[in-house]
Order: C-alpha cells, then sequence, then structure tokens
C-alpha cells in the first residue's frame, strides 16, 4: 500500500476484506500507509447467522477487528472510508433492521446490498439477461489479479474464468490494453452479455480463486 502511494500518489486505494486477519496491528499500518478505503463483508446481525454464512470465520474474532480498525480510522486517518458490506439474501432478509441497528450504534457506514440468487451460484454457464441491461463499469474502471496471476474484472468470477491473462506472462497494462480485454468491452457495449463461451478459460487446481486483489 505504501509503494501504491509513492509511485501513485492521486490513486484511490481500496481493500475489501471477511476482516478474519484484519488484526489491529495490521489495520494501523494501512491507515498509517494512506489506505483511502477499507470494507469488512459481515453478513447478518449475530455469530450464529454470520459463520453460517460465511464460513470459517470467528466471529468474535472479526468485531474485534471491526472495532480496532474503526478506532485507529479516526486517530491515524480520518479522512478514509470504512465500512460494512452486507447483502440482503434468503438467509439475512428478515434482518434487515436488525443489521442496520447493529451497525449504526456502533457508528460504521453499512452499505446494505440485495444479492440476487444467480448471482451466488456464480455459474459461468448460465446467461444472466435478467440480471444485466446495461455494460459493467468494472470492464472500464477496475482490474482484479489473483493469487496465480490471471487478470479479470471482478473478484464476483473467483476462478477466472474470464481471465484476460496472466501478469507472469504480460505486463498488468498490456493485458488492460489487449485483444482479449478489448473484446470483452466491445461485448459489453453491444449487449453480447451471454455469449461468452469462446472467452471462458475455467482454471484447476488448489491455486483457483486463491485470493485476490481489485486495482
Amino acid at each position: 500500500m505504501a509503494l501504491v502511494k509513492e509511485r501513485q500518489p492521486r490513486s484511490f486505494t481500496f481493500i475489501t476484506t471477511n476482516g478474519q486477519l484484519l488484526a489491529p496491528e495490521l489495520a494501523r499500518e494501512l491507515w498509517r500507509a494512506g489506505l483511502d478505503g477499507l470494507a469488512v463483508s459481515y453478513q447478518g446481525d449475530a455469530a450464529p447467522l454470520h459463520e453460517q454464512i460465511m464460513v470459517g470465520i470467528r466471529n468474535a474474532v472479526v468485531e474485534a477487528n471491526i472495532a480496532a480498525a474503526e478506532r485507529l480510522r479516526r486517530e491515524i486517518n480520518p479522512r478514509a472510508v470504512f465500512k460494512i458490506n452486507s447483502l440482503i439474501m434468503p438467509e439475512t432478509s428478515d434482518r434487515v433492521e436488525a443489521i442496520r441497528e447493529k451497525w449504526n450504534a456502533a457508528g460504521i457506514t453499512l452499505e446494505l446490498t440485495p444479492a440476487h440468487e444467480e448471482y451466488r451460484i456464480l455459474d459461468p454457464s448460465r446467461p444472466v439477461r435478467r440480471l444485466r441491461r446495461r455494460p459493467c463499469p468494472q470492464v472500464y474502471d477496475s482490474a482484479t489479479v489473483y493469487a496465480h496471476g490471471e487478470v479479470g474484472f471482478c473478484c464476483s468470477d473467483p476462478d477466472a474464468t474470464l481471465s484476460i491473462g496472466n501478469v507472469a506472462d504480460r505486463p498488468l497494462g498490456a493485458l488492460w490494453s489487449g485483444a482479449r480485454a478489448r473484446e470483452l468491452r466491445r461485448r459489453q457495449a453491444g449487449g453480447g452479455f451471454h455469449r461468452r463461451a469462446d472467452l471462458l478459460r475455467v482454471h484447476h487446481g488448489p491455486a483457483a480463486g486463491a485470493g485476490v486483489l481489485t486495482v
């Protein structure tokens, strides 16, 4: 983060995390490095529901990390954004008011977003005609770099099925302006959201989907 701010001082840097590893010492260093925004994904309003949806998460750890991150933001970098991302899904739809009350009481901004069932399935073979009517803005303004080096446009594509290349083979800038990226943008601009079969590149093995950095 410090290197990004050194090389690109006008950049806006933002991290989304499940909060499990956001220990106070890490949050302190991120705010000191100039991080502009941080969001923690928290589903529901209490430990049992959150841990049911976010499998492997320890709710007590996450909530303690959230509280520390907000306190440190106010001390170190008060102009930065800190918020909770929460989805309205079948498991949480009857808890909307409780979710709002939880984060209002903590004094932390909440972004509460409806989630379509189709979105949660994340099946690249299924058309998305009913969900998409306009080009996705992320193909024009963001790139997602996966742990295995593949580059895509969205962290909602966990296996990089719409990869535009690998940073081990070509620089990120070259991939961003390359033929595959241009073709994806052309199809989005033309409303061709379902004509994707020849662009799919499905990755197999333990590295697939193992962590992303959206820039």
